[in-house]
C-alpha cells in the first residue's frame, strides 16, 4: 500500500493524499453488499432530509472491512503529523475510536448544509476528521465534491483522494451536490480516547 502526497493547494492544516484505488473499489464492494445500510443521519443522529439525504453505512475500528483502508489512513496520518508535530505532542492520547461511515449519495442527494465536525458535546472529543472519495465524479466543474467556506477551496472528487483536516468551525464545510453521478466517500475522526 503506498499513500502519495495529492495537491489542493496551501490551506493550512488541511492535507489531502492518495491511497490505492483498489481498497475504494473493495469498500464500495464491502457497502453494496452489506444489509446494515441506513438512511443517513445528521450531528444529532436524526434524519432531515433538508440537511442530508445519503445511505451510510456505519463501521467501527475492529471491523475487518476497514483493515487495508486503516492501515493507509494511518500512514496518510504519519505524513500529517510529521508536518504538524503539535498535533502528536501537545494532545492527550487520542485516535480512532468510534465508527466511520461509508456514505453513498445517489444523483441529487448531499449533504447540503453548512456544518463542520465538532458543534456540540456529542461532538466534543473529536481532534481530526478524515474523508476519502471512493469513486470518481464526472460531473461538470466540482458538482459531487466537497466545499470548504473560509478557506474558499473546493474539491472534486478524485476516487483515493483523501483529505485530513481540523474539526473545528473554522472548517465549516458542505457537500456539492451532483445531479447526474453517484458518490461514495468514507469518513470519520480520529477523537480523543
Amino acid at each position: 500500500m503506498n499513500v502519495l502526497d495529492y495537491d489542493i493547494g496551501d490551506h493550512d492544516f488541511m492535507r489531502a493524499y492518495k491511497i490505492d484505488e483498489d481498497i475504494c473499489d473493495r469498500l464500495i464492494k464491502d457497502y453494496e453488499a452489506s444489509s446494515e445500510t441506513h438512511e443517513g443521519t445528521i450531528g444529532d443522529n436524526s434524519i432531515n432530509h433538508e440537511y442530508k439525504k445519503s445511505r451510510d453505512l456505519n463501521l467501527y475500528p475492529n471491523d475487518p472491512r476497514l483493515n487495508d483502508y486503516l492501515d493507509s489512513l494511518a500512514q496518510c496520518l504519519e505524513r500529517y503529523k510529521n508536518e504538524y508535530v503539535d498535533i502528536n505532542e501537545r494532545m492527550n492520547t487520542w485516535g480512532i475510536n468510534t465508527k466511520t461511515n461509508i456514505q453513498k449519495y445517489e444523483p441529487s442527494d448531499g449533504y447540503y448544509t453548512w456544518h463542520c465536525e465538532r458543534s456540540g458535546v456529542n461532538s466534543s472529543n473529536r481532534l481530526l476528521t478524515f474523508m476519502t472519495y471512493l469513486n470518481d465524479v464526472d460531473d461538470d466543474e466540482y458538482n459531487g465534491g466537497t466545499e470548504w467556506k473560509y478557506q474558499k477551496l473546493k474539491i472534486k472528487p478524485k476516487k483515493g483522494l483523501t483529505v485530513l483536516w481540523p474539526v473545528d468551525w473554522m472548517f465549516t464545510h458542505r457537500g456539492i451536490v451532483s445531479n447526474k453521478d453517484t458518490k461514495y466517500i468514507i469518513t470519520g475522526w480520529y477523537s480523543f480516547i
